[in-house]
């Protein structure tokens, strides 16, 4: 007389009855029945339910696992997640085919992906122990597009391109100055990029910086004006801020403003005297006179890493309501 299995409740005939094909086949629909329901959980050790562990290794082959819960483990090539995948310690993910259709959540351990592709939540803390080692790479597909991420020894940062650390955009008009601090160390470049108009009644005002809150005179400037068909050059040494360039004021045109793009490279490194070098454009009214550029080059005598920037106007009083200002790294 045929017999039964604990969990799976599969038939098994007795020794002495002869094989049927139809016992097989129901055997084998029920097996295969508890791996394409969602939310079936891989059997270790042979037991239905129990969760797969470092102790309790289940190796999948072409096999798609639907919101499986798995501690530590490691997913090679050819394997396919989807529906989520929630790791409880560490995350490996060896060269291959590995594909994830839907996000994964590592709460604790290092992610080590080869050449696979992660999917994380945005906002996801990057995991940093056991500390990852210098060079190592994972990528997000949540967004778009794909975002590269290394570890610089220190932190992960984004690979390729500019990474926004900060924007003001004024919601009413705003006094003098625009702080930038806490700027993060794990970049190599700073690019801050401003559109902004002041409320003074002058036609242009001189808009102009300060580095980690420095009032001495620390600062040189060399300056290149191009304006209607005309160059002419000033610099000045010794001074308490930074000459950034010229924005449109209350008495230029309407709706016109000043764009500046600012570019601070090795902020981080100590080795060096800060260097800021500033480009402006303006057209401040329709007469070809008032059309200019200008190119800045400032020095900070400091070699200090830089953790704020300040932009304030030489009178102000205010910036205008919906003046921009935007803080990028780069790698």
């Amino acid at each position: 007389m045929p017999t039964t299995t604990t969990n799976l409740i599969l038939t098994k005939p007795a020794g002495s009855e002869p094989a049927a094909i139809s016992v097989i086949n129901t055997n084998m629909d029920i097996i295969d029945g508890k791996f394409s329901g969602a939310g079936a959980t891989i059997p270790a050790s042979g037991v239905e339910g129990t969760a797969v562990t470092a102790t309790g290794v289940v190796t999948l082959t072409n096999k798609t696992l639907t919101s499986p819960v798995i501690t530590s483990p490691t997913i090679t090539s050819g394997a396919s997640v989807s529906g989520g995948l929630s790791v409880s310690n560490g995350l490996t993910v060896s060269s291959g085919a590995s594909t994830f259709a839907d996000n994964i959540t590592v709460s604790a351990g290092r992610t080590d992906l080869g050449s696979a592709r992660l999917i994380l939540p945005k906002g996801t803390a990057f995991p940093t122990s056991p500390t990852p080692s210098a060079g190592e790479t994972f990528y997000r597909t949540d967004t778009s597009p794909a975002q590269a991420y290394a570890y610089n020894g220190t932190s992960w940062i984004q690979l390729g391109g500019m990474v926004k650390l900060d924007e003001q955009i004024l919601g009413s008009d705003t006094a003098s100055p625009i702080t930038f601090s806490s700027i993060p160390g794990t970049y190599r470049h700073l690019r801050l990029v401003i559109m902004a108009r002041s409320t003074r009644s002058v036609v242009t005002e001189s808009i102009l910086g300060r580095l980690n809150g420095d009032t001495g005179s620390n600062y040189h400037f060399s300056m290149l004006l191009v304006n209607a068909g005309t160059t002419s050059h000033s610099a000045t040494a010794n001074q308490t801020t930074m000459n950034l360039g010229v924005i449109a004021a209350a008495s230029a045109t309407s709706g016109r403003a000043g764009s500046l793009i600012i570019d601070i490279p090795d902020y981080a490194r100590t080795t060096f005297h800060k260097m800021v070098f500033a480009s402006e454009t303006e057209f401040v009214s329709d007469t070809n006179t008032d059309f200019a550029q200008r190119y800045s080059s400032n020095l900070w005598k400091n070699t200090a890493a830089i953790t704020s920037i300040t932009i304030l106007l030489t009178t102000g009083p205010n910036f205008l309501s919906g003046s921009t200002f935007t803080l990028y790294g780069s790698s």
